[in-house]
């Protein structure tokens, strides 16, 4: 009887830590798509996406309350550049790079990865690592984002409707819809 009156307790504790943590829970709606306006699904974050030098694509984003959002790309040789590092008011869709631009794949080749941090509060260990400009400092403190990410809070990814403009979509494109305790950290990985 005394063992079962713990293991109750325990998870009377974890369901009430789990519902604290969810309390602050935002969410945003992010989408990966190329020149042409068609979605690039990013669902299986293990797989990298096989594109070829010379493709054009962007990122699409919009928290559903006012979110820090950090974007650092990877390159094949290892350099880490920083691509944006900005507050996105609520309800506010942002384009990566510009409405009218896209990022284009370039050599070296190989696997190139792009983080995407959405974040409630303001990442200074992350903004001071941008600033030094050392490419491990930065893999470093993505990496320990990553893991204060607390698995009992995430809801799993879904569509979501694009709630606002995007140029050169179709009215009816679907976005990826996340959800997260304080701070998501997203990695899509292409193959060129």
């Amino acid at each position: 009887m005394k063992k079962y009156g713990i293991v109750c307790i325990f998870c009377m504790c974890m369901f009430f830590s789990i519902a604290a943590q969810n309390k602050n829970t935002f969410s945003w709606k992010f989408a990966f798509y190329d020149e042409n306006g068609s979605i690039i699904n990013t669902t299986n974050s293990t797989n990298a996406v096989s594109m070829s030098d010379g493709q054009k694509f962007r990122f699409w984003l919009q928290p559903e309350s006012d979110a820090y959002c950090y974007v650092a790309d990877e390159q094949a040789d290892g350099n880490v550049s920083i691509l944006y590092s900005k507050i996105i008011k609520r309800q506010n869709a942002v384009n990566l790079p510009a409405p009218d631009q896209f990022f284009v794949l370039e050599p070296p080749d190989g696997i190139e990865r792009f983080y995407i941090i959405v974040s409630a509060v303001r990442q200074k260990k992350l903004e001071k690592s941008f600033s030094a400009g050392d490419s491990q400092q930065i893999l470093d403190e993505i990496g320990r984002l990553r893991l204060a990410q607390t698995p009992f809070a995430e809801i799993p990814v879904k569509p979501a409707v694009m709630g606002a403009a995007a140029r050169g979509l179709a009215d009816d494109s679907f976005a990826t819809g996340c959800s997260g305790a304080s701070i998501y950290v997203r990695t899509i990985k292409i193959k060129h």
